[in-house]
């Protein structure tokens, strides 16, 4: 090997290692947390809410799942028709991480502010502004199961 193809060679290894390092530190940084509704005797979801915090880039992202009344009789409206609501992804936001609790909010289209709140000593998450049963969620961290 001559030496310009050694010195390639090392600065080729030397950025996959930095890019691994950088890859490994933002991974570490972020979790996903696994969330459904705290009234599931009156809520059907179509699948549990999922909510990916980076404390590292300061931001959340909230992917709401559908959900819907268990006995919609006699109810109207929403987006199912039925008093429900569809599957939605709000942000990514800025978010404030503290000891205790994590706060963000988003702002849709439309003007509407979502202000959430995780506790992170109990798991429970909620719109601050919506404090219906349509809101309320409690959380634990996503990991591997296999």
């Amino acid at each position: 090997m001559d030496k310009r193809t050694d010195t390639i060679a090392k600065r080729m290894f030397l950025g996959m290692i930095a890019t691994l390092a950088a890859n490994t530190a933002a991974h570490a940084d972020s979790t996903t947390l696994i969330c459904n509704t705290k009234f599931p005797n009156i809520l059907y979801e179509d699948e549990a809410t999922t909510v990916e915090l980076n404390d590292a880039n300061s931001s959340a992202v909230v992917h709401l799942s559908g959900i819907h009344l268990k006995d919609p009789s006699s109810v109207s409206g929403g987006e199912d028709g039925h008093g429900g609501y569809n599957a939605k992804s709000i942000g990514p936001a800025p978010a404030q991480f503290s000891t205790n609790t994590i706060t963000f909010s988003y702002q849709n289209q439309y003007g509407y502010t979502y202000s959430f709140a995780i506790n992170r000593l109990t798991g429970d998450f909620s719109d601050l502004n919506n404090d219906t049963v349509w809101s309320k969620y409690t959380c634990h961290a996503g990991k591997p199961q296999f």
